[in-house]
């Protein structure tokens, strides 16, 4: 048996990226997504995933420099060179790299790379052999799935722990007319349709010191109501953030200044309950209005938002979960 490593964050994606940086690279990762094409460097590279579950951005595929062939059933995550191999737990993705290649996106990936490739590469071109080229008529039925996932099924909020860990945070918005910056989300002068979605379900990163506290988090989020809570009849939402942040991604319409995002993750894992139950936006109105959180509804601020507030989590988290 050859030398193994366990690989974990940022190592298992450099480890990866080497592989994909070599001639003749050979994959057989599931799914694939925002910032993928921009993983495959090296030349003759051979890619199997698959198109048929909707987990594959096939937007962000069609770019990926590489013979691709398709296979229905396929789940697994290999990346093999030519001296090694690393299989894992990651997609080929911002969820699974980072796209920024530097950090993770929102799951915790690990990996373990190997030096013994002999039976990998028999299994790969075995698995080569049985998959498919992949036709214009397969493309067509990628997008479809893409659009078409599958939504989590909502929890009630009677499950929700508020002693938990990396509690969820909170914010508020007000609707206004912006625009996404296309050249912050152009790969080969083509917008990235799935990086533009994740922009869109991003937050604004209104301070550098609020990235730490934002990177891998869930956002409750609602629309300002009159007083600062959601209206009685509104309806908040989740935002799952990642760790990646796209500079420069929007304006305000009428304003010449550009934005950062920290984007939400390519695809949500299932929310922490359903915010829209309406006992819980009822408990949630109580306890916003009450004096010792009014600084979660201060529209005038200096200072990082999200920092400063955080350490109101645990005990605002509980107080809902009291008036519920």
């Amino acid at each position: 048996m050859g030398a193994q490593k366990f690989l974990v964050g940022d190592e298992l994606g450099d480890e990866i990226r080497k592989i994909l940086a070599e001639h003749g690279a050979r994959c057989a990762v599931a799914f694939w997504g925002a910032g993928a094409e921009t993983l495959v460097t090296g030349t003759d590279a051979r890619v199997i995933c698959n198109l048929r579950m909707g987990g594959t951005n096939p937007f962000a595929m069609r770019k990926v420099k590489a013979d691709i062939r398709k296979r229905d059933d396929l789940h697994a995550k290999v990346y093999l060179g030519k001296n090694k191999a690393i299989v894992a737990s990651a997609n080929a993705s911002a969820n699974g790299l980072g796209l920024e290649g530097v950090e993770q996106a929102g799951w915790v990936e690990a990996g373990t790379v190997t030096d013994d490739v002999a039976l990998i590469a028999e299994w790969f071109e075995t698995l080569w052999n049985d998959s498919q080229p992949v036709v214009k008529a397969d493309w067509v039925a990628a997008e479809r799935a893409w659009r078409a996932r599958t939504k989590p099924t909502l929890v009630s909020f009677d499950g929700f722990d508020p002693e938990a860990d990396d509690l969820p945070l909170v914010n508020w918005i007000t609707w206004g007319d912006w625009e996404v910056c296309p050249e912050a989300i152009a790969v080969d002068g083509f917008v990235d349709e799935g990086l533009l979605a994740q922009v869109e379900r991003g937050l604004e990163l209104e301070h550098p010191a609020d990235k730490e506290v934002l990177a891998g988090r869930w956002v409750l989020t609602w629309t300002r109501g009159r007083q600062g809570p959601p209206p009685p009849s509104g309806r908040p939402w989740w935002v799952r953030l990642g760790h990646a942040t796209v500079r420069e991604a929007f304006r305000v319409t009428g304003e010449e200044r550009k934005r950062d995002v920290v984007i939400a993750v390519e695809t949500m894992p299932p929310v922490p309950f359903d915010p829209t139950e309406r006992r819980f936006i009822t408990a949630l109105r109580d306890v916003l209005l009450r004096p010792e959180y009014a600084d979660l509804l201060v529209t005038e601020y200096d200072a990082p938002w999200f920092k400063t507030r955080e350490p109101l989590m645990r005990p605002f988290w509980r107080d809902v979960k009291a008036a519920y």
